[in-house]
């Protein structure tokens, strides 16, 4: 919440809690709590909200949609002028031309509709065999949550492999160091991917009955943070649902909301001379590392919107002149070397089997507040960066340290953030753009 107020769309979110716990393993020494207030944003609210303000400065809205096609940019006829138009077909015939046209249709379809980062980048975000984080979600009333999970906190990552291994109702007996190897239930796991329950518990909507005097409104998440090829939505809803048997929570009544998440992360990053512009997941601003899109969106859009309007009071600009200019906003040499950071992270994690991900989570949020808030947010500056991983590598056990270290020497990620770094302190943008 502390990220989301400044963009002045708090009133889109419904439900808050003043504190988050996640669970890195078994017992005490894998519980982490996070005493940061938490929101759930209310999707259809924060829509009914864009659109009203859209609408209040004289938006016109076409009921339709572009047709999915080759980008271009070219003087229709003469009335366009010397400088062209940005020209988009609707799915209704009708031809827009603009002075500037920006993608802001999410991710799927942006691979085709602009151009990428080099071959020897990332895949576009889109690409099928890309990483991504995944989940399945209900929003359901259910019985035992209080018994399984403190009903004033929102659960943030609880990572316990209580999806499988562990007899109905029988979590809360669960002791660490008490499985065959002494591990927490983790024994073979090495290459099983990763994924944790996320919970926000509800309040009960007024003048509603529950369908049992003791059921609780709750959402309920299972969540692979990131994966190539991406965890698929039936192991997710397995791995759910054996969750909570194992906890004692029932779903009671109907569920009330089903969710499928899937968020392309990593990849290429659009290249600066694109004709079309982006924004949001059709820009690949989702981090890398957490899937967190929208308050960087928002907070980010003022800025980009002055850019293009500052570039568009030319009358001579071309729509590639607009383009590039908020291209250059959105993906700076700083943003460029923060991201190339964030998706190191990411390849990381994607690495990490269930019992490396718990020890570099409990490393991770003993990390000074500013850092470890500053990476989850994408506000560490480039600068800031390398002593957040000196102090990652400086506290953390020493498996998570090899890895590190392993990581760093071996992997792509590690070259491309390399070169990030050297373009974004050498002031070099054709190092990065090929």
């Amino acid at each position: 919440m502390d990220e989301f107020e400044p963009t002045g769309l708090a009133s889109s979110v419904d439900h808050t809690w003043d504190r988050c716990v996640s669970h890195f393993g078994e017992g005490p020494k894998g519980k982490v709590t996070i005493d940061r207030r938490y929101g759930r944003i209310n999707r259809a609210a924060l829509r009914e909200r864009l659109a009203k303000d859209a609408a209040a400065a004289g938006v016109r809205f076409l009921p339709e949609a572009a047709v999915a096609g080759p980008p271009g940019v070219r003087a229709a006829d003469p009335a366009d002028g010397p400088q062209g138009r940005a020209v988009v077909t609707t799915t209704s015939g009708a031809v827009v031309r603009a002075r500037l046209a920006i993608l802001a249709h999410g991710a799927a379809g942006s691979e085709s509709l602009l151009s990428w980062d080099g071959p020897e980048s990332p895949a576009p975000p889109a690409a099928r065999d890309g990483a991504a984080q995944t989940a399945y979600g209900v929003e359901a009333w259910v019985d035992g949550y209080d018994a399984a999970w403190d009903p004033a906190t929102m659960l943030f990552m609880d990572y316990r492999r209580h999806h499988t291994g562990v007899w109905d109702g029988g979590a809360g007996a669960m002791r660490p160091g008490a499985f065959i190897d002494g591990g927490d239930n983790d024994w073979g796991t090495a290459d099983e991917a990763p994924s944790f329950l996320y919970a926000m518990p509800l309040s009960n909507p007024k003048g509603v009955d529950p369908p049992t005097p003791t059921a609780r409104r709750v959402f309920l998440q299972e969540t692979c943070l990131v994966r190539r090829p991406p965890l698929p939505f039936p192991a997710l809803q397995r791995r759910l649902a054996r969750r909570l048997r194992a906890h004692g929570v029932t779903v009671v009544g109907p569920v009330l909301d089903e969710e499928w998440s899937y968020i392309p992360v990593g990849g290429g990053l659009p290249q600066g001379d694109n004709a079309l512009l982006a924004f949001g997941a059709a820009a690949n601003m989702q981090h890398p590392s957490t899937g967190y899109s929208i308050t960087r969106s928002m907070a980010d859009a003022p800025g980009l919107a002055r850019v293009v309007a500052a570039s568009l009071r030319d009358p001579a600009a071309s729509p590639a002149a607009a383009a590039a200019a908020g291209w250059d906003h959105l993906w700076s040499l700083e943003t460029r070397a923060q991201r190339s950071f964030q998706v190191f992270g990411m390849e990381l994690l994607n690495a990490m089997d269930v019992r490396s991900i718990g020890a570099f989570f409990r490393t991770f949020f003993g990390l000074p507040r500013t850092l470890w808030e500053g990476f989850l947010s994408g506000q560490l500056s480039a600068a800031t960066i390398p002593l957040f991983a000196l102090q990652t590598f400086v506290r953390a056990e020493w498996g998570t340290r090899l890895a590190l270290v392993a990581h760093l020497v071996r992997h792509p990620s590690a070259r491309a953030m390399g070169e990030a770094y050297v373009a974004r302190f050498g002031g070099d943008r054709s190092k990065v753009q090929k």
